[in-house]
């Protein structure tokens, strides 16, 4: 059976919010992770001791793009993602597709390639070639960027 306009309406309606609310997530999530990066490269103990792990990798692969330390992981990816799930308001659905598009994308920015027929290479400026120079010896101390912006 077909559709009502007032069926499709509410579709309309509920696909602007749903963009709307993961875009606003999307950058809280860039904000935080920034910062907390940002933390993790410029106080010697935390680089010492927790971020040091993911740099072990100076060639950055998919495989390698959630491989940190534990504490990493809860403090720059996990709370993250909760306060800006939090701050966002998003819906079960709204968060399962952006968790899902950021793991995505993680993994993209870390595979080592710029491919010409990927999406996520051209739309967002952050992507493999950052990453490379991010984990050379020369590019540590610069270049906080986060997966989005």
């Amino acid at each position: 059976m077909g559709s009502t306009c007032f069926e499709d309406a509410l579709r309309l309606v509920s696909l602007s919010h749903t963009r709307r609310n993961t875009t606003n997530d999307s950058l809280i999530i860039d904000a935080y992770q920034y910062w907390v990066h940002r933390a993790f490269h410029t106080v010697p103990y935390l680089y010492r001791k927790v971020h040091s792990v993911h740099h072990r990798l100076y060639v950055p692969y998919a495989f390698g793009a959630l491989y940190n330390h534990p504490v990493e992981g809860f403090v720059l990816d996990s709370m993250g993602t909760a306060v800006a799930h939090g701050l966002a308001g998003l819906s079960t659905r709204e968060a399962i597709f952006l968790f899902t598009f950021s793991s995505i994308k993680t993994v993209d920015d870390h595979c080592g390639y710029r491919l010409w027929w990927d999406p996520l290479q051209f739309l967002f400026p952050n992507n493999a070639d950052y990453h490379d120079i991010h984990h050379q010896a020369y590019g540590i101390k610069a270049n906080f960027s986060q997966p989005y912006l």
